[in-house]
């Protein structure tokens, strides 16, 4: 009985001395298996190639908008030299249909003065 309580006593203070101290440490990032580890990779490799693919979508077509928007620009300074060109054409045509009115004004008074007189 003797062998019996030596090989407790000494198994009881073996179990005090692994319990009292920490045999293994590991942070939460350390705990992941390998399906989540490769989940997080292909995630990551996903994430990367989509914004590569629209960095290649996107841009050009921030380019192509900008250049509309340029040639919009230009067109309207042309259309504005345009419109003041014609504008300026319309009053000189004015002018000129208010000078030939006012002839076309004298010359009927004075046929209108020699019907008279023929008439007298």
């Amino acid at each position: 009985m003797q062998a019996f309580k030596t090989s407790f006593a000494s198994t009881s203070r073996r179990a005090l001395v692994v319990s009292s101290t920490r045999s293994f440490f590991t942070t939460p990032r350390y705990q992941r298996d390998a399906t989540q580890i490769a989940k997080e990779t292909a995630d990551a490799v996903n994430k990367k190639a989509g914004e590569a693919v629209l960095k290649g979508v996107i841009e050009p077509g921030e380019k192509a908008v900008q250049a509309l928007y340029d040639a919009a620009g230009v067109a309207q300074k042309k259309g504005a030299e345009a419109t003041k060109d014609l504008k300026g054409k319309v009053t000189d045509a004015s002018y000129e249909a208010e000078k030939l009115k006012a002839e076309a004004g004298k010359k009927v008074n004075q046929a209108a003065a020699e019907a008279k007189k023929a008439a007298q």
